[in-house]
């Protein structure tokens, strides 16, 4: 899946290269200002989960423009980049509501040795990706979870990839940024760039991974 992952990537590089730069950048951008003001805003008696929150977000609505992209290579179908945008425009606000409502699962479930957290996480990796067929917002739900309990050790494996993946940029932006001179607008810049170049593979693996539930 990796190796096909790779062939998407590169034969489709104009056109993820566009999408990131039209799509990712800004949103991601706009969402890492917005997590830095809950950090810093001291009338938040829990900033932090606001902080989560939003970059649950950051991964999930910038994911079906790449989803409709790799599918439709996969299918061997005609592309049209309109059609990515489109996906983005029309999902945007369904995921919004979705990955704020696991989220509030997801705090609430925590005490409960985990299993709320997870199967919201869960929900939050395949949904984006169902959000994009055109179906009825209850048939998305019900497939969405029809798939989570098909491929739940497989998706649960995915879940640690992703959250390593994250990390692993993470630390590597660190690294980078631990010598620079501190400031803010370099430091969102480089931090949304990085997240910009490698997400687009992300998606793409798991495109490859699930398109045919």
């Amino acid at each position: 899946m990796l190796k096909e992952s790779f062939y998407i990537l590169n034969h489709n590089m104009v056109k993820i290269l566009t999408l990131s730069l039209l799509i990712v950048l800004p949103v991601s951008y706009l969402i890492q200002s917005f997590i830095v003001y809950f950090l810093n805003a001291e009338y938040l008696s829990t900033p932090n989960l606001y902080g989560m929150c939003m970059i649950l977000f950051n991964f999930t609505v910038v994911f079906p423009p790449f989803f409709v992209l790799a599918k439709k290579h996969l299918n061997d179908e005609d592309y049209n980049m309109k059609t990515s945008i489109i996906s983005f425009i029309d999902n945007f606000f369904l995921i919004l509501i979705v990955t704020v409502v696991s989220f509030v699962i997801m705090i609430f479930g925590a005490p409960f040795i985990l299993i709320p957290t997870l199967l919201s996480l869960a929900f939050l990796l395949v949904f984006p990706m169902i959000a994009s067929e055109e179906l009825p917002v209850g048939v998305k739900i019900k497939k969405t979870w029809s798939v989570i309990k098909r491929e739940n050790i497989g998706i649960l494996g995915d879940l640690v990839l992703v959250i390593s993946l994250n990390i692993a940029l993470w630390f590597l932006f660190t690294l980078f940024v631990e010598n620079m001179e501190n400031n803010l607008l370099v430091y969102l810049t480089l931090k949304v760039l990085i997240y910009t170049m490698f997400s687009p593979l992300i998606y793409i693996f798991l495109t490859v991974k699930y398109h045919k539930e």
